[in-house]
């Protein structure tokens, strides 16, 4: 009877250890396991690599104007991080970072949304896994630092899981985007037909434009954003000091452009 009763112990305590395993990283594996420069390397230290899912993963900046995917980006601007996971699973986990030229995290992010947290090392990720079958998207605001030198790179890593309730026979994918400035050049990038009225303006006006734009940023020559606004078709840019700058935008059609202005005394 006491045999019966040491081994019927046992196994409730390895039945225990294993529930212990196969739950440990469905709240997220922690740490920074991105495959990102100074990272813990990926989720495959822990899940296998499983083709037979047909997995994917994409590690997109969405403009906020537009609704589409940017990689010229505009300092102390509001975008949406958004990852997007597929494969032939309903339990999908992700972790991803955005990393400047000199490998520290870069811009801030926003409110986690459900499901997900931002650790202190600024690395988002599940709380609880995806389970909607077949793609799963998670999204996030992310402000671009105030001033950017060299090219930022998202990093992210995905577990699309096989279902088995182990983490054996799972797929990890991997995804890098890189990310730049956008350029201050005085080059029109677009003929949109913008025009800025007026021009030279007088200092202490505002700047009146042709059309409405989805986005106008002013830079001055040293490449700062010194004014930034949406929906409008004039800027109250009268807290600029005399001297020449540069307006960029976008237009109703989305459609991207540069024009060179003066402020005058």
């Amino acid at each position: 009877m006491k045999q019966r009763k040491i081994l019927g112990i046992t196994s409730i305590l390895a039945m225990a250890g294993l529930t212990v395993v196969l739950t440990s990283n469905s709240s997220g594996p922690g740490g920074n396991r991105t495959g990102s420069p100074g990272s813990s390397g990926t989720c495959t230290s822990c899940h296998g690599s499983n083709n037979n899912l047909a997995s994917s993963l994409t590690a997109e900046l969405i403009d906020k104007s537009l609704n589409t995917a940017v990689t010229d980006i505009i300092p102390s601007t509001n975008y949406t991080l958004r990852i997007t996971s597929k494969g032939n699973s309903s339990k999908m986990g992700f972790q991803a970072v955005i990393l400047d030229a000199s490998n520290a995290a870069a811009g801030t992010f926003g409110t986690a949304p459900s499901k997900t947290n931002v650790s202190s090392s600024k690395v988002w990720g599940h709380t609880s896994p995806g389970t909607s079958n077949g793609q799963n998207v998670w999204e996030i605001d992310w402000q671009a630092p105030s001033s950017i030198t060299g090219n930022l790179n998202i990093y992210a890593a995905s577990v699309i899981s096989n279902g088995n309730g182990s983490d054996n026979g799972d797929d990890v994918k991997t995804a890098v985007q890189q990310l730049k400035a956008n350029s201050n050049s005085t080059t029109v990038l677009s003929q949109t037909g913008v025009k800025i009225l007026g021009n030279p303006i007088s200092k202490g006006n505002e700047l009146f434009i042709n059309q409405t734009l989805k986005l106008a940023v002013v830079w001055n020559l040293n490449g700062q954003v010194v004014y930034k606004q949406t929906n409008c078709n004039s800027l109250n840019i009268s807290q600029l000091q005399s001297g020449n700058y540069i307006l960029q935008g976008i237009d109703q059609m989305g459609n991207r452009f540069s024009e060179q202005f003066s402020v005058i005394e």
